[in-house]
């Protein structure tokens, strides 16, 4: 990168460190909560300064230039554009139809977003839960100063709840968020995913990009055995449990994140 775009400037943030000192299970953890910390004050310096910007994870299969769906455009009312979990063909995700999935999202600068992000930033502190989880309960509640929250269409961008189904309407953004990091690198080696170079030189392997692109569109992405039907058993009973407790599907789509996704510090 620094070869190719000597003015570009980047940071790499090394948890080595503070994983040795935070044993047990709570390493990792503690890893990601500070990267999430890290993210909200970046994001919030940022619209402080009224740049405007797109947030996307390494993570994210593209299938498409996001530049061509103009969503700053379309959604010019929206101070923050994110997209979301799930998937249409899944009563379940239709309940959670407003949940953040946190891959990619867009800020647009303004004092607004700054204040949302400031607000995200100070929750982080006192929360122990994914940024995404209390960004859905900051948008669903409009939280701080009316701030104007956007969702992305699945069949644009999906989580990988999108391989759970009978994978027609391919979206054009898949984040592959349900597998483990050394299970995940596995999976992609296993399907030709191998998007650098041989021997992992910092080269991009074309060729993997291209072939990557046919898989999704033709919904043959990675082996079905690491992504298969069960979760629609929890998913009829979760709608059976919904129905007899009054209010419970309403209660569940504003706020069951929240003990879905953490715990109160």
């Amino acid at each position: 990168m620094s070869s190719r775009y000597p003015k570009f400037k980047y940071f790499l943030f090394d948890s080595e460190k503070l994983q040795r000192r935070i044993r047990g299970e709570y390493s990792a953890l503690s890893s990601y909560q500070l990267f999430f910390l890290f993210r909200a004050n970046l994001a919030a310096a940022l619209a402080k300064r009224k740049l405007s910007y797109w947030m996307t994870q390494q993570d994210t299969l593209w299938r498409s230039n996001l530049a061509d769906f103009n969503l700053e455009n379309r959604y010019s009312n929206a101070d923050i554009i994110v997209d979301r979990i799930g998937n249409e063909q899944m009563s379940l995700y239709q309940k959670r139809d407003q949940w953040i999935n946190g891959a990619t999202y867009f800020v647009r600068g303004g004092w607004r977003s700054a204040g949302f992000f400031e607000l995200l930033s100070t929750k982080l502190k006192r929360w122990c839960a994914p940024d995404s989880a209390i960004m859905t309960y900051l948008c669903m509640t409009a939280q701080p100063n009316g701030v104007v929250c956007n969702w992305i269409p699945h069949s644009i961008m999906s989580s990988s709840d999108w391989l759970f189904t009978d994978r027609s309407h391919p979206p054009h953004f898949l984040q592959i968020d349900h597998l483990r990091s050394d299970e995940k690198m596995e999976v992609f080696r296993q399907s030709g995913l191998n998007f650098l170079g041989g021997n992992n030189i910092a080269v991009c392997n074309r060729t993997a990009v291209e072939h990557a692109k046919i898989l999704l569109q033709n919904g043959t992405l990675f082996p079905d055995r690491y992504f298969d039907f069960s979760s629609r058993m929890s998913e009829f009973f979760l709608d059976l449990l919904l129905i007899l407790i009054p209010g419970g599907t309403e209660f569940y789509r504003k706020y069951m994140f929240l003990l879905v996704y953490g715990d109160r510090l």
